[in-house]
C-alpha cells in the first residue's frame, strides 16, 4: 500500500525535484543543514528549485491521499478473513495503525529534507526549466489536477492492484522458489533465515 503512495508522489517527483539546486556533495544526512550555495551550486538555481518544491507541496499531496491508501490497504487485509468475518475490534486497530503510520510519513518532509530534494534535482534542470516547471505547477489546470488526485487515486487503486496482483503473486512465488532452492542446496544457510521456510 505504501508503494501506491510512492507512486502518487512519483507523479510529482520530477516537478518537485526540478526545483532543486545542484549539490557539490552527496546528499547530506538528516539533521545536517545544506548551505545556500557551494562551489558547484548556483544560488539562483537553488532558489528556483526551492520555489518549485514549495509550489509542489509534497506533504499536502501525501496527506490528501492517505484515506484512499488506508481504504485500499484494509480492503487487501480483510481478504485474509472470510467475507465480513474480520473482528470489529481488530478492524479498528488495523485502521488506527495504518492511519498513524501513514500520517507519520509526512513528518519526514522537514525543511532540511525538502532542501536535500531540491539540491538533488536541481542538478538535472536549468534555472529556466525550474522556473517553467514552477509556473506549470501553479497553472490552474495543474492545481485542479492535484486537488482531484485523491479521488482519482481512489478510483485508480483497485484497477492497478487488480492488474498487478497476478504478476506480484507470480514474483513472490518465484522469489520463494529461488530461496528454497538455495537453502536445499546449501542447508547450512538455513540458520541465516529470519523465518523458516518449507523445504
Amino acid at each position: 500500500m505504501i508503494a501506491m503512495v510512492c507512486l502518487r508522489l512519483v507523479v510529482a517527483a520530477p516537478l518537485v525535484m526540478a526545483t532543486m539546486a545542484p549539490a557539490a556533495k552527496p546528499v547530506q544526512e538528516a539533521g545536517q543543514p545544506i548551505a545556500a550555495s557551494t562551489p558547484q551550486i548556483d544560488a539562483a538555481t537553488l532558489a528556483a528549485a526551492r520555489e518549485l518544491v514549495a509550489a509542489t507541496d509534497i506533504q499536502k499531496q501525501l496527506k490528501a491521499v492517505i484515506p484512499q491508501v488506508i481504504d485500499a490497504a484494509m480492503s487487501n487485509t480483510t481478504r485474509m478473513f472470510k467475507p465480513d468475518a474480520i473482528p470489529e475490534g481488530l478492524h479498528e486497530r488495523l485502521t488506527t495503525l495504518m492511519r498513524d503510520g501513514m500520517t507519520s510519513m509526512t513528518d519526514v518532509f522537514t525543511p532540511n529534507m525538502l532542501d536535500q530534494i531540491a539540491t538533488i534535482y536541481a542538478r538535472h534542470f536549468s534555472v529556466d526549466e525550474l522556473k517553467r516547471l514552477t509556473t506549470l505547477m501553479r497553472d490552474p489546470a495543474m492545481v485542479s489536477f492535484r486537488e482531484r488526485m485523491p479521488v482519482v487515486t481512489h478510483d485508480l487503486m483497485p484497477v492497478m492492484m487488480a492488474a498487478m496482483k497476478p504478476k506480484q503473486e507470480a514474483f513472490q512465488k518465484k522469489l520463494l522458489s529461488v530461496i528454497t532452492e538455495w537453502i536445499n542446496e546449501h542447508p547450512d544457510d538455513r540458520s541465516r533465515l529470519a523465518q523458516p521456510i518449507a523445504s
